[in-house]
């Protein structure tokens, strides 16, 4: 098929669904506010269940698995043709050795090089002249096993090419199905999110910057979930000393951020603290600690609480 259907968000799908989810929760949180302006319990309903829809769409990873697990499968059937054709035209070629006419009839070549189509052929025809020539080349080791045990082969390739031939068609479409799916979510989010921000911008700037979506020209979006003291290594583009960072801790837990030189040392004294529920902007890599003259240049998140916790760290 043509190329899938293209994203209409520059983040990933996984991003994509850790945003949703985190807006699923401030819709349930402001529903009673929300409900008068059309986002309704219903609308909520219908908005998780496109999130359920993305997460369960199949991703590239599972098609090209199942495309890799018909291709070997293929291919084992594949290398038994081939080793059960050469032994037979081994044992035509020491039969045969003086008689070349004959020799000839077997179409002997070098088989690596039969693509599928010719290696289809060769089971028939080798297995018809094996047939043919069966009393002589019995002396040399021909049974009637090895001629029934190639043609009972040919059923099984066919099958099998089948499987990969479906297989292969079936990434392309499994992306596009997902990319499908992932784009309706998205809009439906935009479209709730704005009704949201339209309510708020005048009423509560700090529920107002919740319903944003951070998916502009320019600003590098990393989401996450930590466990309690676990640490993240995140990394963004062109960062230096004037930088300017927005760091969130969407629940119940206090994420600290900043530069180390190596990803496994602690935070120093310079760094962000983002208490729970809260965020912080305007944040100067300076002021986390970075430092490029001394390689303090790595950028880390830590859980510093005792709850799991989801963060979102934006490079403005």
């Amino acid at each position: 098929m043509s190329e899938p259907t293209p994203l209409d968000f520059r983040f990933s799908i996984g991003e994509e669904i850790d945003i949703a989810l985190e807006k699923q929760a401030f819709f349930q949180r402001d529903v009673i506010e929300l409900t008068p302006r059309g986002i309704t319990p219903t609308v909520i309903t219908n908005y998780i269940t496109k999130i359920d829809n993305t997460i369960a769409a199949p991703d590239d990873d599972a098609a090209l698995e199942a495309q890799k697990t018909a291709t070997t499968a293929l291919n084992l059937i594949r290398t038994d043709i081939r080793d059960r054709i050469s032994e037979i035209w081994g044992i035509a070629g020491i039969t045969f050795k003086n008689d070349k006419d004959k020799l000839v009839g077997f179409g002997i070549t070098e088989i690596s090089r039969l693509d599928d189509g010719a290696l289809l052929l060769n089971i028939d025809k080798t297995a018809a002249k094996a047939e043919e020539h069966f009393e002589a080349m019995e002396n040399y080791g021909l049974t009637q096993e090895m001629i029934d045990g190639l043609i009972g082969l040919q059923p099984n390739f066919r099958a099998a090419k089948l499987v990969q031939d479906a297989a292969i068609e079936a990434r392309p479409q499994a992306t596009n199905n997902r990319h499908i799916i992932a784009n309706i979510l998205y809009h439906d989010m935009v479209d709730n999110c704005e009704i949201a921000k339209l309510y708020y911008k005048t009423r509560d700037p700090l529920k107002y910057d919740d319903y944003v979506i951070y998916d502009s020209d320019g600003q590098q979006v990393r989401n996450g979930q930590l466990a309690p003291q676990e640490k993240d290594k995140r990394d963004f583009d062109a960062v230096n000393a004037g930088s300017l960072f927005k760091g969130y801790s969407i629940e119940n837990t206090t994420m600290e951020m900043g530069f180390v030189q190596n990803e496994n040392d602690p935070l120093g004294v310079q760094k962000a603290i983002i208490l729970p529920y809260t965020h912080q902007t305007d944040i100067t890599a300076a002021s986390m600690g970075y430092d490029n003259t001394n390689g303090h240049i790595i950028f880390v998140i830590r859980n510093a609480g005792t709850n799991a916790g989801r963060y979102r760290v934006i490079k403005l």
